[in-house]
C-alpha cells in the first residue's frame, strides 16, 4: 500500500503515516472480528498481540518518517517490502 501510494505521487512521510493510520482500524476490526467468531478466551492473547504490536510500532514509525531523510527512508521501506516478499515465497515453497 505505501509504495502504491508513493509511487502514485505522494509524500512518502505522508503515506507512511496513512498507512499507518489504517493499520490500526484494520488491527481494531480484527479483533472485533476475533471476539465474535471465537470468543474472548480463545482471542485474548492474539488480541493483546495486536494491540500491543499497533502502540509500540507507531511512535516509532512516526519519529523515523520525521527525522529520517527521504532518500534513506525510501530506501528502508524498499528493503523491507523485499524482504517480507522473499521470505513469503520461501515460506509458500516449502
Amino acid at each position: 500500500m505505501t509504495t502504491t501510494l508513493v509511487a502514485r505521487g505522494n509524500c512518502p512521510r505522508l503515506a507512511i503515516g496513512s498507512v499507518n493510520l489504517a493499520e490500526f482500524f484494520v488491527a481494531i476490526a480484527q479483533s472485533v472480528t476475533f471476539i465474535l467468531a471465537l470468543g474472548v478466551l480463545h482471542t485474548g492473547k492474539i488480541i493483546l498481540g495486536l494491540l500491543i504490536g499497533g502502540a509500540v510500532a507507531a511512535p516509532f514509525a512516526a519519529l523515523a518518517t520525521k527525522r529520517l531523510p527521504l532518500r534513506l527512508l525510501m530506501t528502508i521501506v524498499g528493503v523491507l517490502i523485499i524482504a517480507l516478499s522473499v521470505w513469503t515465497i520461501v515460506l509458500s515453497v516449502r
